[in-house]
């Protein structure tokens, strides 16, 4: 308030409000504002990830390709970072949907497997058992 102008030992940028307005972040984090209009620092390994989490994409601008952690696979346009989890699951997590075109769903590998129409496999002994294994229940179906 008035009370602290001019004081010693307070620089004039500490009684303008709006030269408080800069975050010094350290080693590779950068500043990042929230959709709220405050201001974090961003750490590096979360830059270029392919997530936006800057409200502005900050964190996401110029960046040539994404730089996956471990336990992440890189879609293959190079924009996105997908849990390893995420991989041949059936769900399109990647834009290009590269996670599930090259993934093989027609075949059971398993001995004596049985493939549901959601393409799970199940073991051929729970087909027409009278109990529904298959997420869909097409293990029970056309049973005689």
């Amino acid at each position: 308030g008035d009370d602290e102008e001019n004081c010693p030992g307070i620089s004039e940028e500490a009684n303008n409000p709006d030269a408080l307005t800069t975050l010094n972040c350290e080693g590779e984090s950068i500043p990042c504002k929230t959709t709220l209009g405050g201001e974090f620092c961003l750490p590096g390994f979360q830059i270029c990830d392919g997530l936006k989490d800057c409200a502005d994409g900050s964190d996401e601008a110029d960046c040539s390709a994404v730089t996956c952690r471990h336990g992440q696979w890189k879609c293959n346009d190079g924009l996105k970072c997908i849990a390893v989890s995420q991989y041949c699951n059936k769900v399109r997590d990647c834009k290009d949907n590269s996670d599930e075109d090259s993934c093989d769903f027609d075949t059971c590998r398993g001995y004596n497997e049985w493939q549901c129409k959601t393409g799970d496999c199940i073991p051929e002994e729970f087909k027409c058992d009278g109990f529904p294994d298959c997420l869909d229940g097409s293990d029970e179906w056309n049973c005689f």
